[in-house]
């Protein structure tokens, strides 16, 4: 590989200028988004949600730290083959009666890899009321700076 310049902009599509700058910085955020996951689980508070599974949609949107910027390593950033599995265990083995606790202990999921900084999850019931298209809770968590 050489350092002569090429014709056209990087491959990136940022200009030759910026692109410096960017790989000059020191970390660089990035957003892992899953969306529209939708799982069986047993959850709710009253008998009658809790006789049989209930479908959720569940959406995480993950903030990782990366270092080096634009490297091409998944040691890098986040696999979230990983995430995705781990979402998929907790809501076949979930009992919990709150969504609040099956979102808190999403976003505790997403903080065992030490790159996350930040969390975002949504879950929606889909089915609790034949006149509603879903209800839900959202929560934010925030990795505290050690």
């Amino acid at each position: 590989m050489t350092n002569e310049p090429t014709s056209g902009p990087p491959a990136s599509g940022l200009q030759s200028d910026e692109s410096e700058s960017l790989g000059k910085s020191e970390s660089l955020t990035q957003r892992i988004i899953l969306r529209d996951m939708i799982l069986g689980c047993t959850i709710g508070f009253m008998p009658e949600e809790r006789a049989r599974r209930q479908r959720l949609r569940i959406n995480l949107e993950i903030d990782v730290e990366s270092s080096p910027a634009f490297s091409d390593e998944i040691n890098d950033t986040l696999n979230y083959s990983g995430v995705v599995r781990r979402v998929r265990e907790l809501c076949a083995a979930c009992s919990h009666r709150l969504l609040e606790t099956l979102a808190d202990d999403l976003a505790a999921a997403c903080f065992v890899y030490a790159n996350v900084t930040r969390t975002k999850v949504r879950i929606e019931k889909l089915d609790r009321y034949a006149d509603v298209g879903s209800i839900g809770v959202e929560i934010v968590r925030q990795r505290n700076p050690e």
